[in-house]
């Protein structure tokens, strides 16, 4: 197998765990406890979280398990975390016409969010709201207005459909530590009639978030600190 690239660092975190070979081919026969993990995202996203009240959450709530290996393992941890973050950074040079993704989101994120900054990556869609991704407690829908000035990854636009099994859900990725504004939306009588939380209830919410560009902020120190020190 050849070494990961950054552009894997992205797929492994979308969910797509195969491995590139030598010649590139890309096949799925990893058994490592780390990168065979298919909802990564769970637990690399948990790690930048300040607080656990989100993770509570998932976990109590809503019965999803995070993988103590990336922990075990900062390395590679880190590894992904950049590779990622790099990708973003060359994205950036690019200008684009400015738009709307959307994200079903649980109620408990809206603490992180009104904060002033994500805290983890964000993941939307450029398509509509997926109600596959509404199995959580108490959902709240967001708009998020992507364009030029913040880092972003459009996976449409650095994969292609046989590199990526979830090419078709046109995902666009935010990062960690980037600044924003929030803005309460009404909810339309669609929205409220199509979208169901875990328990068959409709959003509690809608929101507008309005990425900015991307600051060291404090934050980005008191993650490194936590690595560090673990």
């Amino acid at each position: 197998m050849q070494k990961r690239k950054n552009i894997d660092m992205l797929r492994f975190y979308g969910g797509d765990v195969r491995e590139r070979t030598d010649d590139g081919v890309l096949i799925d026969t990893c058994k490592d406890d780390l990168w065979s993990d298919k909802t990564a995202y769970r637990t690399l996203n948990a790690l930048l979280f300040d607080g656990y009240e989100n993770e509570k959450e998932r976990i109590f709530k809503e019965g999803n398990k995070l993988n103590p290996v990336f922990v075990r393992r900062l390395k590679d941890t880190i590894k992904i975390y950049t590779g990622i973050f790099k990708l973003m950074c060359m994205e950036k040079q690019k200008k684009v016409s400015s738009f709307r993704a959307r994200r079903v989101d649980r109620k408990n994120s809206l603490n992180a969010y009104e904060k002033g900054c994500t805290q983890s990556f964000v993941s939307c869609s450029k398509g509509g709201y997926g109600t596959q991704f509404a199995n959580k407690n108490q959902v709240i829908l967001l708009e998020v207005e992507v364009s030029g000035e913040s880092p972003y990854i459009d996976f449409q636009q650095k994969l292609t459909e046989d590199e990526y099994i979830y090419y078709n859900e046109q995902e666009i990725l935010f990062p960690p530590f980037l600044p924003l504004k929030i803005e309460e939306l009404a909810l339309t009588k669609g929205e409220k009639k199509m979208i169901k939380d875990m328990h068959n209830n409709p959003p509690v919410g809608k929101y507008l978030i309005q990425p900015g560009s991307l600051v060291l902020c404090q934050d980005l120190v008191q993650v490194k600190m936590r690595f560090s020190s673990s």
